[in-house]
């Protein structure tokens, strides 16, 4: 079993989605605290926080298609939900801040990265986490690769930008990092890592755009505003 950087052990994985699991695992106790959703991808983070006793919710959607599930499931006296350009978005519009920003596979679509984690450091009070989840680095290279039949080549992982909207990557344009990029910016950006997963073999894994074999399909990140 791993351990994370404050030492604890890594949470155990339950149930059929070792993605979801891990990623609720991740965002701890949320007793008393205000949460930010970036991407609003999935309304059940709504409900879960709130039954975890968060304080209050606060949702960024990229569009208003994804915002309508989510604003039917808050209240004004626990939440908010603003329809925003994650690309352009600066951060919240008051100078309140927030103990926990949650994300779930909708980081990847963002081209400007560095910008929405500088946005997002921002608005985490001292100590206040940061834990999302995206495709692996080695699904969305293998999308549009020039390989072809969307297997990974070695070029095709440090060939970033833009891929194809596939059913493997629905949505928006997803854009492409390595995994190095993505901790990079992390860093740069003033945002520790505390733990990181990317599934377990036989987890989650199906034959899929990186060809035969249990490869990795997503990975959970959970970082601490330095």
């Amino acid at each position: 079993m791993s351990t994370s950087a404050t030492g604890s052990a890594r949470p155990r994985i339950d149930g059929p989605t070792g993605e979801l699991s891990l990623l609720l695992a991740f965002l701890g106790d949320l007793g008393g605290r205000a949460v930010l959703d970036v991407g609003c991808t999935d309304p059940g983070l709504v409900g879960y926080a709130l039954r975890k006793g968060a304080l209050s919710y606060t949702g960024v959607a990229a569009d208003e298609e994804t915002a309508r599930p989510v604003r039917r499931l808050i209240t004004p006296d626990v939440g908010e939900l603003r329809v925003r350009d994650l690309n352009a978005w600066s951060g919240r519009d008051d100078a309140t801040r927030v103990d926990v920003v949650v994300s779930r596979q909708a980081l990847h679509r963002v081209r400007n990265l560095p910008r929405l984690l500088a946005a997002v450091h921002h608005d985490l009070v001292p100590g206040g986490r940061l834990v999302f989840s995206v495709p692996h680095p080695m699904v969305t290279a293998a999308v549009g690769s020039a390989h072809g039949r969307g297997w990974l080549r070695t070029a095709d992982y440090f060939r970033e930008g833009e891929r194809p909207v596939t059913p493997a990557l629905p949505g928006g344009v997803p854009w492409h990092r390595t995994m190095e990029t993505y901790l990079r910016e992390l860093r740069l950006c003033g945002l520790r890592l505390d733990e990181f997963a990317e599934g377990l073999a036989g987890m989650d894994h199906t034959a899929g755009p990186t060809g035969p074999g249990d490869g990795p399909r997503w990975a959970v990140f959970r970082c601490v505003r330095a």
